[in-house]
């Protein structure tokens, strides 16, 4: 969506830049399966948002705290 509307960002709107299937994780995932969700991913991940199982968020994964051992 940002990329479409580089020359006019006026122009977008926040359904065309929102992700609808965001990769996530449930709380009770460990490090090493995230790990391998992560590595799964075709993309960069910096963020991957923490759910229930009913899909209610519960937090945010950083990785900079992740490597730092803050979680």
């Amino acid at each position: 969506g940002l990329l479409r509307h580089l020359s006019d960002m006026n122009a977008l709107n926040a359904e065309e830049i929102i992700n609808k299937n965001p990769i996530k994780i449930e709380g009770d995932t460990t490090v090493y399966e995230l790990l391998q969700v992560v590595k799964k991913c075709s993309f960069p991940v910096s963020y991957l948002p923490v759910v229930e199982k009913s899909g209610k968020t519960l937090g945010i994964v950083n990785f900079v705290n992740l490597i730092k051992g803050e979680l």
